[in-house]
Formats: C-alpha cells, sequence, structure tokens
C-alpha cells in the first residue's frame, strides 16, 4: 500500500470504558464513534496499548485528592488507557511529521483514551516513529516502566558507577526496567521480590537478591545501606527505610499516598534523608520524548529488554484488572489488537 493511498475508515470502534470509580467490575467494553481529529492530530491504529497498576489506581480513584485531575465525582475521561502503538491511518492538514501507515508510539497522559482500537492525538504530544528494532507490543510499554524509573534513576537518584540501590519489587514491571537501567549506569543493584522471583530478578541482572517473603518487615530485615531505595509499588514508608539508607540516601516511590506525601515534606524540612515522589506522566512532552531515546539506545544497544507477563485481548481487560486488583500481576500486562 502507497502511503499517499486513502484509507477507508470505519465509523465506529470499540474501547475500554471506566465511567465509575471502583473496582474491575466497573469496565465495559463499549462501541463509540471513531475520534475526530483537528488540523494538528494525527489517528492511529491501535496494535498494542498498555495496562498498568497506575491504570487500575486511576479507575479506582485513589489516592483521593488525584481525583482533583482526573474529576472528583466520575472519570472526566472513561475511556481508559494511556500507552499505546499502532500506525498512522489519517492525518490532519497541518501535520508535518508523520505520514500514513508510519508506525508510531507514545502515550496520551491525562488525555487517555488508549485502550482503543484507534486513538487521536497531537503531533506535539508524546507520540514518536517506532523503530524497527522495537515490537509493537514493548513499544506501547514504554512509557510506563521504563521512561518511570528511568525518570527517578537518572534525574532523582542520579544513579553512576559504583552507586548502591536496592529495588522494592525487582521483578515487576517498573522493578525490571529499573534493574536494567541501574545496572547500565554501573550502579550495585539488590533486587528485593518474593523468592519465588529470584531466577528472574538474577536474570535482569541484580548482583544480590532479597526475598521479602523470608525475611519479614523490612525495617528490622538487614542492617545494610543503601544511597537509593527504588519502590515503584509505593510499599514502604520513610520509617520503613531511614534505617537501610545511607547518610544523604534516598527513598524514591511514584505512587502517592497522604502518608508518602509527609515523609516528603518532612524529610525535605528535617532530614538528610530524603523521600520523593514525582508523577512522571505529568512531564512535559520534550521531557518525556528525552528520556524515551535515551531508553531507545538502552533497548538499541541490549541493555534493557521489556519483559511481557501477559496479552491480553480488549474482551479479556477486566480479567487484567482483576488480577491487579488482587495483587497477582508481577510483570507487564499488554493489550492486544487482532489485525
Amino acid at each position: 500500500m502507497k502511503r499517499s493511498q486513502h484509507i477507508d475508515l470505519p465509523e465506529k470502534m470499540n474501547a475500554l470504558f471506566c465511567e465509575a470509580y471502583g473496582n474491575y467490575q466497573n469496565i465495559q467494553v463499549k462501541t463509540c464513534p471513531l475520534p475526530k481529529i483537528a488540523a494538528d492530530e494525527i489517528l492511529i491504529q491501535t496494535v498494542a496499548s498498555s495496562i498498568t497498576r497506575a491504570d487500575s489506581l486511576m479507575r479506582s480513584g485513589t489516592p483521593k485528592f488525584g481525583r482533583i485531575i482526573l474529576g472528583w465525582k466520575k472519570p472526566k475521561q472513561p475511556m481508559m488507557g494511556t500507552g499505546f502503538s499502532g500506525r498512522v491511518i489519517a492525518k490532519g492538514k497541518d501535520v508535518s511529521q508523520f505520514d500514513l501507515l508510519d508506525e508510531v508510539f507514545g502515550e496520551t497522559a491525562t488525555c487517555f483514551g488508549a485502550n482503543a482500537e484507534f486513538i487521536a492525538i497531537k503531533e506535539s504530544a508524546v507520540v514518536l516513529k517506532k523503530p524497527v528494532f522495537l515490537d509493537h507490543q514493548s513499544a506501547a510499554l514504554l512509557c510506563d516502566g521504563p521512561v518511570t524509573s528511568y525518570n527517578f534513576l537518572h534525574h532523582h537518584a542520579q544513579i553512576q558507577k559504583g552507586s548502591s540501590i536496592l529495588i522494592n519489587g525487582a521483578s515487576g514491571s517498573l522493578g525490571s526496567a529499573a534493574v536494567q537501567i541501574a545496572k547500565a549506569k554501573g550502579a550495585n543493584v539488590v533486587g528485593r521480590s518474593h523468592s519465588k522471583n529470584k531466577a528472574k530478578a538474577f536474570a535482569l541482572g541484580v548482583d544480590e537478591f532479597r526475598a521479602y517473603d523470608l525475611e519479614g518487615k523490612f525495617k528490622n530485615s538487614s542492617t545494610e545501606s543503601y544511597d537509593v531505595i527504588y519502590d515503584p509499588a509505593g510499599k514502604l514508608r520513610f520509617d520503613d527505610a531511614a534505617s537501610q539508607l545511607a547518610p544523604k540516601g534516598k527513598l524514591l516511590s511514584p505512587v502517592l499516598s497522604m502518608g508518602f506525601l509527609r515523609d516528603v515534606i518532612c524529610t525535605r524540612l528535617f532530614s538528610q534523608k530524603k523521600a520523593k515522589f514525582e508523577a512522571t506522566g505529568l512531564k512535559k512532552a520534550a521531557e518525556i520524548k528525552t528520556m524515551i531515546a535515551a531508553i531507545l539506545t538502552l533497548i538499541e544497544d541490549e541493555k534493557l529488554f521489556i519483559p511481557i507477563e501477559r496479552a491480553f485481548e480488549l474482551n479479556e481487560a477486566k480479567e487484567a484488572h482483576r488480577l491487579i486488583d488482587e495483587g497477582k500481576k508481577h510483570g507487564n500486562f499488554v493489550l492486544a489488537f487482532e489485525r
């Protein structure tokens, strides 16, 4: 098919919706009109999109202060999903960076709508041409675990050769990316996960492994100290981690609760050891694209890969969210669209 050739588009599409805050039972697959594109937008036929723990938190409306952005009583944007990969099938008259049939990937951020057969997005948003060495399912997940972990380890932790880091949840979607990024930067990496994930953690590159099911509560589990403790799932509080942080060590987490917010404020005012949080997805598109470029270099150099635990079809998405709600997601979930 020539790139200049007209592409016939359907009038309707299927998409994943959550119109009320709550558990996975609130999720529905609905048929809706194709999104209309503005002059500066492209229309993408989705090949794969992400299903993440962050999606489940937004779907449940927790923590509640996040509803200031998401919608106080119900989601302002009921169509779900952020990470995507697919191909351009229509473009607005002002679009200059993309052509028809270009393979692209990125994230929709707080606009959501990526768990759908078609996505409309501005060309100035987080959308890039997909390199040939990256498959669609991995591309759809790149803006979740890899970008978030790169942001924390590169910008907040400033990981470098010889740094010591403990990754709590080293076999999960964010943790697996963090292990590889930290190793690529020359850090000494200790992975902490369930004992059944020991082989997986070593395959990712950890130098040492700690099994949380064998050592008990984190606070009293070790006399070691680390420059950085990265806690992707938000399981730790500063009081739990302080004894295992170096004198100017940092506890980093992309999950914000009221308790962790207090930790962030109190350590900023009163402690050399810090608790830090950031919502990576709210950063400017240019900043996220810079991080994506660094991650693509790691992937091309075979220093990072994105392990996929399970792929789901659109009508199985509720099952994926059930597994997340029940704590049974231990890696990357992806939504695969039949083509």
